[in-house]
């Protein structure tokens, strides 16, 4: 049976007839995903995010506009490959660790003073509200919240010394 058979029989739900354009498919739309994304899971992924797509599009598949078949499908391929690239960039760029923090460049509002001044009684009132609270457990000192301290005023610790983890605290203890 010729490719265009199979496609006529996939669109009426045939389903040997799809899986025949995927035995034909399969190994090139696989080396395609893997040429984008480097890593052998996540090409298995988009072969088979790729024949799901195509499957249930396949009744809009139009032969006689004159893209064939496998550049129709090496077109979907190549789009969820790059959705799946863009979808590890967003999960690997989680919280920054403290090695990337301190590399990123301070804010800096001195081109800005009435942004300064806003920064600098903003601050004012998180220290009059904080002063208000009372510390939880018996603590000694308020230490229950952490905040971004201005160049110049040591970071406030987010916990009692030895409750606190390594991951529990955003800077150096005092």
């Amino acid at each position: 049976m010729d490719e265009l058979t199979h496609i006529r029989q996939a669109r009426e739900g045939d389903p040997e007839a799809f899986r025949a354009l995927f035995d034909g498919h399969r190994e090139r739309i696989y080396g395609l995903a893997y040429r984008y994304l480097r890593n052998r899971t996540d090409a298995e992924d988009v072969l088979q995010e790729t024949f799901i797509k195509a499957y249930n599009a396949l009744p809009g598949y139009d032969p006689a506009k004159g893209l064939n078949f496998a550049a129709w499908i090496n077109r979907i391929c190549v789009n969820a490959s790059i959705d799946a690239m863009r979808r590890s960039r967003t999960r690997d760029a989680g919280p920054l660790g403290p090695e990337e923090a301190a590399a990123m460049p301070a804010t800096s509002h001195a081109s800005d003073p009435e942004r300064s001044a806003r920064s600098a009684e903003i601050r004012e009132k998180i220290d009059q509200a904080l002063t208000r609270l009372t510390p939880p457990n018996g603590w000694s000192s308020l230490s229950a919240i952490t905040r971004n301290s201005p160049p110049g005023r040591s970071p406030k610790p987010c916990a009692p010394p030895r409750e606190a983890s390594r991951n529990t605290c955003s800077g150096p203890s005092p």
